[in-house]
């Protein structure tokens, strides 16, 4: 387990993504675009597919070997597994925000309710509602980072080792658990990745695709130390 953050590790990691893409930036952006927009046009049904499809493909740009646009295909074999992976990431978040936006409400309501015969308390419930509501999105915030790392890490262990949804979601988990600085070079190298959306027209495409390939290169790097 490492000992210290380390900003030189990620940057070098984003290095060697740029130089894997120079190897074939045409065809990695077409794949790329293909599969965005087919995630799009399918509604979301074919987003879990196609995700390991473009990772499969990250994998290839990776490993030197030309990239077609089919690759954003090539995971349909594992539709089940990957279909249910998005749909459980989707249902969670769904659900927590509901939970949220529950109490916010309920403690709205009580605030107006009780506002009328008993203004100070009605104040309270008020101050007591907007410190939570910050409190509870900041620790919403926190879970989707939390659930967009381990799902990343997922998608790839699919891809590599052949493991099922739960299997893989696990093994996600218990690496982040047990590599915690690890997990969070990981973080900031996605962060660092999707500032590539701020460039004009293509920004979507260069945070994905540099997202897909730094995943990658902290599989291989964990997989080589023995932490996967």
């Amino acid at each position: 387990m490492a000992t210290s953050f380390s900003t030189s590790k990620v940057f070098d990691t984003i290095k060697a993504c740029w130089e894997s893409i120079q190897k074939d930036i045409i065809n990695y952006a077409l794949m790329i675009f293909v599969g965005v927009l087919v995630q799009g046009v399918s509604l979301g049904i074919l987003a879990g597919p196609v995700t390991l499809g473009m990772y499969k493909g990250a994998l290839k740009l990776k490993r030197g070997e030309k990239v077609a646009v089919g690759d954003a295909f090539s995971g349909m074999n594992k539709f089940g597994p990957t279909f249910m992976l998005i749909l459980l990431i989707g249902l969670c978040l769904t659900l927590v925000a509901a939970v949220i936006m529950g109490i916010n409400g309920l403690l709205a309501f009580l605030a107006i309710t009780l506002g009328d015969s008993v203004s100070a308390l009605g104040v309270l419930i008020t101050i007591v509602n907007v410190l939570l509501s910050i409190g509870l999105w900041l620790a919403y915030a926190v879970l989707s980072i939390a659930v967009c790392v381990a799902a990343s890490l997922a998608f790839v262990l699919i891809a590599a080792e052949d493991l099922g949804m739960t299997a893989a979601l696990k093994k996600s988990i218990a690496w982040i658990k047990a590599e915690r600085i690890a997990a969070l070079e990981y973080l900031f190298g996605l962060f660092l990745c999707s500032l590539g959306s701020v460039i004009p027209l293509v920004g979507s495409l260069a945070a994905i695709g540099f997202s897909n390939l730094y995943t990658w290169e902290l599989y291989t790097a964990e997989k080589e130390a023995g932490h996967l």
